[in-house]
């Protein structure tokens, strides 16, 4: 059974990566070993890792959301 394991970056930034993948990069343009980095969760399918890393990122930076521009304030 194919295993995702769920980690950070050292930017705060959520990831996920089939478990024996030896590379992962992130958004931010750092690439890192998956193996040094402490695994936070570990989830079936990527259905499920995918949405484990939508739930923590929320947590750190709050939930995100689209408005048009006429709405935001200055």
């Amino acid at each position: 059974m194919i295993l995702y394991l769920i980690f950070r970056c050292n930017c705060g930034r959520a990831n996920y990566a089939k478990e024996g993948v030896l590379q992962k990069k992130c958004v931010c343009g750092k690439t890192f070993k998956v193996k040094d980095r402490k695994i936070i969760h570990r989830a079936p399918d990527a259905e499920k890792a995918s949405e484990l890393v939508r739930k923590l990122q929320e947590e750190k930076y709050g939930g995100g959301y689209f408005t048009t521009a006429d709405k935001i304030r200055k």
